[in-house]
């Protein structure tokens, strides 16, 4: 099995019989067998972190640092940071960290998937930022307080991989992503972010988000979205995801060359908005009874200055009810609507 590539399906669904899709309806611990650039590649060295440790021990697994920012600090091109089980309260930072394609920076949970947790410390401040970050790999962590991948001045974050992480509580968004590329979300859990989205995404390239769970995302007075793309988006994949009890739409889609294909939306307000998006497609997803008077899958002029909404192919999903689309005038334009079974999934 090779990695994903931008533009093609995984091997995970590269072969699905033609008509509604069958998905998961009930979250496991869902595996997507998705192979990123870093699959194949084994560090080069280890430095260990422990609740018990102390920040002027070298880093050994006999003599672990007491911090994860202060194996970061020590961490080379090549370097596993192995934390163990615990609570590390910290705001962590990995600006502008110097993993290369060949030699990225893992940072893993080593005694299993949320043995560790990341906790965010200060008041305000996500509990880890990644700025301008790049080859990056942060995998099996609990973290308590969100995840930003943003630029560092002129640098824009790349090549990096959120992979089976149970993310909650998030300052604003469990996960939020501005001009970033070559982006890797990858069964991931995301819960509790009361402000904001599940995933929300600005002005990003070349991304990949696959076999997550997303719900419960109920704010105070406000309409929190699944999976929520905005600006100048280009060449997203959105696959395998399962999304439920979530007060807005399960996914709002805006940019170029956007696919959500074999996802399951489940007690949403909206399943699928697309709002500025051109050539995007929604495939073989199975769209449940929606929560609001809204239509399951909604097409809209929307704000983006980008994109407008035209060509959009709607194809073998199956949908809870028959009067599930409503488009919007002057969004029509090459509009693909074939296959659809307008029934109960199961």
């Amino acid at each position: 099995m090779s990695a994903w590539q931008f533009g093609k399906t995984s091997a995970l669904s590269a072969v699905w019989p033609e008509g509604p899709a069958s998905v998961p309806v009930t979250p496991g611990d869902l595996d997507s067998g998705i192979l990123t650039p870093f699959s194949s590649i084994d560090p080069e060295r280890e430095v260990w972190v422990a609740s018990y440790g102390n920040d002027t021990a070298p880093g050994t697994l006999f003599q672990p640092k007491r911090t994860i920012g202060a194996a970061i600090l020590i961490a080379a091109p090549g370097t596993s940071i192995m934390v163990k089980a615990g609570v590390y309260r910290e705001n962590l930072s990995l600006n502008g960290t110097p993993g290369t394609m060949t030699k990225p920076i893992w940072l893993r949970s080593a005694d299993g998937k949320g043995a560790a947790e990341m906790q965010a410390l200060l008041a305000g401040a996500e509990a880890l930022n990644l700025a301008g970050a790049n080859a990056v790999l942060i995998e099996g962590f609990k973290i308590n307080g969100g995840v930003v991948i943003e630029p560092a001045g002129q640098k824009g974050p790349s090549n990096i991989v959120l992979q089976n992480n149970l993310i909650t509580n998030g300052l604003v968004d469990g996960i939020n992503v501005q001009y970033g590329s070559n982006l890797y979300l990858i069964a991931n859990e995301i819960s509790a972010s009361p402000r904001g989205q599940g995933i929300q995404m600005h002005a990003c390239h070349n991304v990949l988000i696959a076999d997550n769970y997303i719900h419960d995302l109920r704010g105070s007075g406000t309409k929190n979205d699944g999976i929520n793309l905005k600006g100048d988006m280009q060449a997203v994949m959105i696959q395998s995801n399962i999304i439920d009890r979530i007060d807005g739409s399960g996914l709002v889609l805006e940019g170029l060359n956007v696919v959500a294909r074999v996802n399951s939306l489940k007690a949403t307000r909206r399943a699928a908005t697309f709002s500025g998006c051109t050539s995007c497609a929604l495939e073989k997803n199975n769209i449940f009874k929606t929560t609001g008077i809204l239509s399951d899958v909604g097409l809209s002029t929307g704000d983006s200055p980008v994109h407008r909404t035209v060509n959009i192919k709607l194809s073998s999903n199956c949908i809870y009810r028959s009067d599930w689309l409503y488009v919007e005038q002057g969004t029509g334009t090459g509009l693909i609507n074939q296959a659809n079974s307008s029934k109960a999934c199961l």
